[in-house]
């Protein structure tokens, strides 16, 4: 596989783990939004019933019961009490701004009647049928408690109302009546609108900015392995020139460390051997002719019996220099065998510099199963501390509630404060202040929720970012077990390389061997030369055997220059300039 290959592989393994991420982002950020948006809805529902509970109590706080109850009789408009409590509701609803307050009795089966209409647009006595309110209206006739509807829509005016009624008990604890509070909702519309929006603009910065973030980290995450894998695959075809980066300290610069170090003895060891098979080579051609001339000798001795004298004295003569011949190869074949063996212990020591790469790749296994082993378990400790900000949520949100029953109680007392005239004025004063306190607490407990949200949020990207850790984790381990395979090529080539450089010392061997022969038979010639006179038969014998010995020299040494030339090809193949 080339380079450009390898390439398009790594990107597309990185927009896979990209692409991951980015969808869990996602959906994260939409469940925590939509979570977000239902709690605001909650909330703000919540609050907005909470509000015309209040001020449906505190315009039952203003009427006079038995007053009341003498009006629901009598239903007469030109009642005194009649224009007192309809001045009293018209005041409140002017006051508040928003919603209709009046009063409801129950005298029929299937119709309320009205009482007094805050704003005026009802006339005392008016009848309308049940089912056109909701059923916490009779709910409250028939338990004598307050409640408040949902939501709902109507037609009429085109708005969102929210209805909120309170018994109205005399002093026998009866209802004699119900006031009903109907809340515009226009409020809630208008921020669920403004959080929706925020919403959606939050979510589409986070995303990005994740996607940037994400993106980075990934570009310097991967570089580094695909720069390694480069080397790795450049090495693996022979180039032994290749630059490797040994300034990093983590587990990678570890293993460019050892593959450095790999390299250099590999490259130290074929500069012996290239530099051993070329000293090689032309001692195999030096034997060669010299064999190939005491073939001619030998030739000539055979053929003529004329001048034996003078022959055998050439004889001796090319016999002394085929000794200094074979004594010259003897030392070469010597110093051979010992950069042979120089070269072996190179080879030895780069396989042990190799298994140690494999260590090293082994230890980083385990260290990134480490690593794993930790985000895990702070992926633990994060959900203990998320439990934990959704109990100090609940706390806060019972806070809340004690603050609205406060600013109840403290507007109850300011009405009675009223009601009291000058004798009340300081207690009204009181009243204020514990109301202002009571809006102040729930302010606070709504900024701490806020922050508490926030939090959340926070915690959940942390958990997110813990996962994809995860998931890139194994992506080191992948490539630090492609690592290790590469290392295990580079140690079964260090041992073939130590096989053919044992071939090499057994040729050596016999070469030697072989030499120490020829010196034995020279010696033997140069006492035949002494008594050539007197034997010639001998003379003749003699030098068809050494004619059989030049011969089978010749063929060993044509088989060591083969031996030499195979070598200078097998290095070939590896580029060290």
């Amino acid at each position: 596989m080339d380079q450009k290959n390898r390439h398009k592989i790594y990107l597309n393994l990185k927009v896979k783990i990209l692409l991951i991420t980015s969808i869990i982002l996602i959906g994260s950020i939409a469940g925590i939004s939509r979570i977000f948006y239902k709690k605001t809805y909650e909330q703000t529902e919540k609050l907005l019933r909470n509000q015309a509970l209040n001020i449906a109590k505190s315009a039952v706080v203003a009427i006079e019961v038995d007053e009341f109850e003498r009006l629901t009789k009598t239903l007469d408009e030109k009642d005194t009490y009649y224009n007192i409590l309809l001045g009293k509701l018209k005041q409140i609803n002017e006051d508040i701004g928003v919603g209709m307050l009046y009063t409801l009795i129950d005298i029929d089966d299937t119709e309320y009647t009205y009482v007094a209409d805050g704003s005026g647009s009802v006339e005392i006595g008016y009848k309308q049928q049940k089912k056109d309110f909701s059923e916490e209206a009779a709910m409250a006739f028939q338990q004598g408690k307050a409640f408040t509807s949902e939501p709902y829509y109507v037609e009429t005016f085109e708005k969102y109302y929210i209805s909120a009624f309170v018994p109205i008990l005399n002093s026998s604890n009866q209802v004699v009546g119900v006031i009903e509070y109907d809340y515009e909702g226009s409020e809630l519309s208008a921020q669920l609108r403004e959080i929706t929006l925020l919403i959606i603009i939050a979510g589409v910065i986070l995303i990005i900015v994740a996607f940037v973030i994400n993106s980075l980290i990934l570009r310097r995450m991967f570089k580094p392995m695909e720069n390694l894998v480069g080397v790795m695959h450049k090495i693996a075809q022979g180039d032994l020139t290749v630059k490797i980066n040994t300034d990093r300290q983590d587990e990678i610069g570890k293993i460019n460390i050892a593959l450095n170090e790999t390299v250099l003895s590999i490259r130290r060891m074929i500069e012996i051997i290239e530099e051993a098979s070329v000293r090689v080579a032309h001692t195999s051609q030096n034997i060669v002719a010299s064999s190939s001339d005491a073939a001619i000798a030998y030739e000539d001795l055979a053929n003529s019996t004329t001048g034996i004298s003078e022959i055998a004295q050439k004889q001796a003569c090319e016999t002394e220099k085929t000794k200094l011949v074979l004594e010259k190869l003897d030392i070469d074949a010597k110093n051979i065998s010992e950069q042979i063996n120089e070269t072996s212990q190179i080879a030895n020591e780069t396989y042990e510099n190799t298994e140690e790469g494999v260590q090293v790749i082994r230890a980083t296994q385990e260290q990134m199963e480490s690593i794993e082993q930790s985000i895990a378990e702070a992926y633990t400790v994060i959900n203990g501390f998320v439990n934990h900000m959704s109990k100090i949520q609940g706390i806060i949100t019972t806070i809340s509630g004690i603050s609205d029953q406060t600013n109840l109680l403290a507007l109850n007392a300011s009405i009675e404060a009223a009601r009291a005239g000058e004798n009340g004025k300081g207690f009204a004063v009181v009243a204020g202040e514990v109301g202002k306190l009571a809006v102040e607490s729930n302010h606070a407990t709504n900024e701490i929720e806020t922050i508490i949200e926030y939090i959340n949020g926070q915690v959940n990207q942390v958990l997110d970012a813990i996962k994809t850790s995860v998931n890139m984790t194994e992506e080191g381990k992948k490539y630090t077990e492609r690592a290790g395979k590469t290392f295990e090529l580079i140690k079964n080539s260090n041992k073939q390389l130590e096989e053919q450089i044992g071939k090499i010392e057994v040729a050596v061997l016999e070469i030697t061997d072989n030499v120490s022969n020829i010196n034995v038979n020279m010696n033997e010639m140069e006492e035949v030369s002494r008594v050539i006179d007197s034997n010639t038969m001998n003379l003749a014998a003699i030098t068809e055997e050494q004619m059989a010995t030049s011969e089978e020299f010749n063929g060993m040494a044509q088989m060591l220059n083969q031996e030499a030339e195979g070598l200078t090809q097998t290095i070939s193949k590896f580029k060290i300039k």
